[in-house]
């Protein structure tokens, strides 16, 4: 099950007033409702764990999505101890990040085995999609690798040099993120020309194995016919 979005739970319509410290701040100083939670803010995560755990209680064991909307930002939020965040864990999900371990953590002392936290690793090296640094995730976390890649393979993705200078190549990423992840799995995405998807995933496969990937989904399964034969195959 996931846990809902803020939009969902009225967050704002709850906090916005009495608490905006809780929500993310804009690149002109301002918080907003339309993005997510300042994961910064401790008591902002204390009402988010509280929320998740209201859901564990309700649901039992299982998998419980637990992300982010990035309102298609390249920062979640501006607020100095989120942006400090960001530079402790290398990556611009530093602050959700952050949180994740928290809550796993808290998972852990309550005994709640059988309980995982589910999020995606997203949308590129500016988003979620990097691996954090010089961080192990503990066992009750589940990685996503959801990199809208969708016309070639891992392999096939020239490398990308980063404003930092870095040269970030998306298949050794993947291989970092088996590294510090006990359990990691690869969303596939559609494409447009069914051979195209075909042959690219036949290619992938091996590269997921070979980096040490354990399962894979994918989404596209509606109007086109793309992931429909592959999936009954």
């Amino acid at each position: 099950p996931n846990c809902p979005g803020l939009q969902q739970l009225g967050y704002w319509k709850r906090f916005g007033k009495t608490n905006p410290e809780y929500f993310s701040m804009n690149d002109r100083g301002k918080r907003v409702p339309d993005a997510q939670l300042c994961f910064s803010n401790p008591d902002a995560r204390k009402e988010v764990t509280r929320a998740f755990l209201s859901y564990v209680e309700a649901k039992g064991k299982g998998i419980y999505m637990v992300g982010s909307n990035d309102n298609h930002n390249t920062r979640y939020c501006w607020c100095k101890p989120c942006i400090a965040l960001e530079k402790k864990y290398h990556s611009v999900g530093g602050p959700l990040w952050d949180y994740i371990l928290e809550l796993c953590g808290e998972l852990k002392k309550r005994n709640l085995d059988g309980v995982y936290v589910h999020s995606l690793a997203y949308k590129g090296p500016d988003q979620t999609e990097r691996v954090p640094k010089d961080t192990i995730f503990p066992d009750n976390f589940i990685c996503d690798a959801a990199f809208l890649n969708s016309d070639r393979s891992l392999r096939e993705v020239p490398p990308e040099k980063l404003s930092d200078g870095t040269i970030f190549k998306r298949f050794e990423n993947l291989k970092e993120w088996v590294k510090v992840t006990k359990h990691v799995s690869y969303w596939y995405y559609g494409g447009g020309d069914p051979m195209q998807v075909y042959s690219r995933m036949t290619k992938e496969i091996r590269e997921l194995y070979e980096a040490g990937v354990k399962s894979v989904g994918a989404c596209g399964f509606g109007g086109g016919y793309e992931f429909g034969d592959m999936t009954r195959y």
